[in-house]
């Protein structure tokens, strides 16, 4: 039996875990540490309230928060510090939340990808509550609520599902043009002030997702290989579904139940 080992940079503290699932001690975790889970499975034991740093974790190995909330203020300067870093490759981060009304972004997953972010609310962030910037990401069973953006996708080939954004001061889903051959299924967006899902880019598919009473268009794509398929789209401020391209180009719009639509191709 190996055992697993992870450290926090800076600082002095170095914890050790005696085999996977073992859990260290949360006075371990401090505001502005980088902590690198080597493999093993790090658990918090209480909330966490940080002023203009970033708690960096660096993967593979998981991050359970245990139910508890990262506080996080930024400064509404310092547009770099946000509240939760995830870096390196196959990290997991699950079972909390992340919450400011100042930082940039709630929960930023960056370096190599192939992270899991699973049961995780993000709230109050002024540019987006979940931004994924590199490939191969997978957000589950979590919720984007009063952000700027809800969950912005930049990187390619992520998927998020079963995943909710709420009341987000722009878009709740928004696949960026600089990604490729995202995901977003089950989900749902409710309240945002624009579009529930905007959508740019080239072979996202969006499927199985409802988009209602949102201030403009339910769902919204300007870009081109893309499905969209089996979705619910009602009472939103603007068009429920709306194209951008004429005669929807190579877009595939089936199945999906809508009330209002920008032209005939999109149903």
């Amino acid at each position: 039996h190996v055992n697993e080992k992870f450290f926090l940079i800076p600082g002095v503290c170095t914890a050790i875990l005696l085999g996977w699932g073992s859990a260290a001690n949360a006075n371990a975790i401090g505001c502005g540490d980088t902590v690198d889970l080597g493999g093993g499975n790090l658990v918090m034991e209480s909330d966490l309230d940080c002023a203009d740093t970033t708690l960096t974790v660096i993967g593979p190995g998981t991050f359970d928060m245990n139910g508890h909330t990262l506080n996080a203020t930024c400064g509404v300067s310092n547009v770099d510090v946000v509240g939760l870093l995830v870096d390196g490759q196959e990290a997991e981060v699950r079972n909390g939340a992340v919450v400011s009304d100042d930082c940039s972004v709630c929960v930023r997953v960056a370096g190599s990808g192939r992270h899991m972010i699973e049961g995780m609310v993000a709230g109050g962030c002024f540019d987006n509550g979940f931004q994924l910037d590199s490939d191969d990401n997978t957000v589950k069973n979590s919720s984007a609520v009063g952000n700027d953006y809800g969950f912005h996708l930049k990187g390619g080939r992520s998927t998020v599902d079963d995943s909710h954004a709420t009341n987000n001061e722009s878009y709740g889903f928004y696949l960026s043009r600089s990604g490729t051959e995202n995901t977003v299924s089950d989900s749902i967006a409710i309240g945002n002030i624009d579009d529930g899902f905007h959508v740019l880019g080239i072979g996202h598919t969006l499927q199985g997702n409802t988009a209602t009473d949102n201030g403009y268009r339910g769902f919204y794509v300007d870009g081109t290989g893309l499905t969209i398929q089996k979705n619910r789209s009602l009472d939103n401020g603007g068009y429920d579904l709306a194209d951008d391209n004429t005669g929807c180009d190579d877009n595939k719009w089936s199945g999906n139940v809508f009330g209002t639509s920008d032209q005939g191709c999109v149903q």
